[in-house]
């Protein structure tokens, strides 16, 4: 009988032991965001905010014109989509992880006033117009699915001689000059 006593006592401590808290590690969570705002243009884009959270991090924002598209391997991936207005936007932006939160605020500018040339045309080179004004940025969308940012005497050759819309958008500009026509079939111009 004293055995029997003896192993329950045993099994006791032994089920005691396996029930520890010591046995159980508990996992505080964090979660680090070094970013308060962003400001970005008014161009669509990707904005990646770095975070760090060693739980798995969610984010999320109601404002339709930015995406999350990814929260994997410590940044949190936005597409935004381009801000046609001219007045600037704001958005904010929540990254949560296991009951802890961050808010990011994302400003996106307003599209400044650009002057925009459409040039309808059957040629197979093409010049850019010669533009006045100042500080002169925008693009160039050569109509045939290539576009680049705009720079001074920029021209643009075509695999085919077709009929081609080329759109200029031009901010700071206050006009242009066009030397040779050659085969524009129509041109239009809104500010």
């Amino acid at each position: 009988m004293r055995s029997l006593y003896y192993i329950a006592i045993a099994l006791l401590a032994f089920v005691v032991g396996c029930t520890s808290s010591s046995d159980v590690d508990v996992v505080e969570p964090n979660l680090e965001v070094d970013i308060e705002r962003v400001d970005i243009d008014y161009t669509a884009q990707r904005v990646s905010i770095p975070v760090q959270s060693n739980v798995e991090v969610e984010a999320e924002c109601v404002a339709t014109w930015i995406s999350v598209v990814s929260t994997d391997g410590g940044i949190v991936e936005l597409v935004v989509e381009a801000n046609g207005d001219h007045d600037d936007r704001v958005a904010q932006l929540l990254i949560t992880a296991e009951g802890l939160s961050h808010r990011v605020t994302i400003k996106q500018t307003g599209m400044p006033e650009m002057m925009a040339l459409k040039l309808c045309h059957s040629m197979s080179y093409l010049l850019s117009p010669q533009w006045y004004g100042s500080s002169l940025r925008g693009t160039v969308d050569w109509g045939d699915g290539s576009s680049e940012d705009y720079a001074e005497g920029l021209e643009h050759d075509y695999s085919a001689t077709d009929s081609y819309e080329a759109m200029f958008l031009v901010e700071g500009a206050e006009g242009f000059k066009i030397d040779k026509l050659g085969e524009i079939d129509h041109l239009e111009i809104t500010f």
